[in-house]
This record gives C-alpha cells, sequence and structure tokens, in this order.
C-alpha cells in the first residue's frame, strides 16, 4: 500500500501557515526540495536537509517533524 502523504505534503502545509515565518520557510523548503528533485544530486539533498534539521522547532510537534524527515530521505 502507498503512503497517503509526502514530503511535499508537509511543505505545502507550512506555505499555507498563518505563521509568516512558517510561510518563508516552506517556501524555502519548497524550492530546496524542487531543486534537489530535479538534479537528484546529494549535495543538493544534503542542503534541503540541513534546513529542516535547522528549523525542526519552527516545523512543528516532534512527530510532524519526523514524519516529514522520513518521507523526505524515502523520496
Amino acid at each position: 500500500m502507498a503512503r497517503v502523504k509526502k514530503a511535499i505534503d508537509y511543505i505545502n502545509a507550512l506555505c499555507l501557515s498563518e505563521n509568516a515565518e512558517k510561510r518563508s520557510l516552506g517556501k524555502r523548503l519548497k524550492a530546496q526540495y524542487t531543486k534537489w528533485t530535479k538534479t537528484l544530486n546529494l549535495k543538493d539533498f544534503l542542503v534541503f536537509n540541513e534546513t529542516i534539521q535547522k528549523n525542526k522547532a519552527q516545523i512543528g510537534v516532534a512527530q510532524f517533524f519526523g514524519k516529514f524527515r522520513a518521507y523526505a530521505y524515502e523520496e
């Protein structure tokens, strides 16, 4: 059975946040995610992953953060 959510779903949720900082983070992650999925370059993935790690407090609750990071690794 395929998983229901992907990393981009979590990014889109951040982009739709009422909090301006979360929206800004969502836009930055979306740009990094798009670049990484187009190039499939490890360096691009690491930049994306570092942004997730550095902003886990803004991303939200631990379960949300953990799922987001796990789905990004799967892709």
